[in-house]
């Protein structure tokens, strides 16, 4: 009985997450701040992104460079100037750079998993981390 209940909660989980894919902030998805060390020219940042089944990141860029490290699970990347919306997979252990000053990006957990990642950014001080936009227009979802 209490395996049934889990599966139909996960299922439920996607459904509410993944309904929501258009909207541009983050949904399903937790962000903790593990560092911000002020570093004279820049604020360095660790953050720990973790996202439910279904979980987006939202439309959004960042004022400066970020380095990415899947951590758990599998995540795929959309960037917001790719005419053709072409996904980017990156599972557990792979990392990718986001360019970051006004490249606009998404990340999305398309699985039934929980799904992990570390960022590490290096953002001019007291920027903010994250800025939210709208959709590209790009992709059909």
């Amino acid at each position: 009985m209490k395996l049934t209940v889990a599966i139909v909660m996960a299922a439920v989980g996607v459904a509410v997450c993944a309904a929501n894919v258009l909207a541009t902030p983050q949904h399903c998805v937790t962000t903790t701040q593990l560092v911000k060390q002020p570093m004279g020219l820049i604020d360095l940042y660790v953050v720990r992104n973790t996202f439910a089944p279904g979980g987006t990141s939202g439309w959004h860029t960042h004022p400066g460079r970020s380095f990415i490290e899947v951590t758990q699970g599998e995540i795929t990347s959309y960037d917001g100037d790719d005419p053709t919306c072409s996904p980017r997979v990156y599972t557990a252990g792979e990392g990718f750079v986001d360019p970051g000053n006004g490249h606009v990006h998404m990340l999305w957990n398309r699985t039934g998993k929980p799904a992990e990642t570390i960022a590490v950014q290096m953002i001019a001080p007291d920027a903010p981390r994250r800025l939210d936009r709208p959709t590209p227009g790009n992709c059909p979802f």
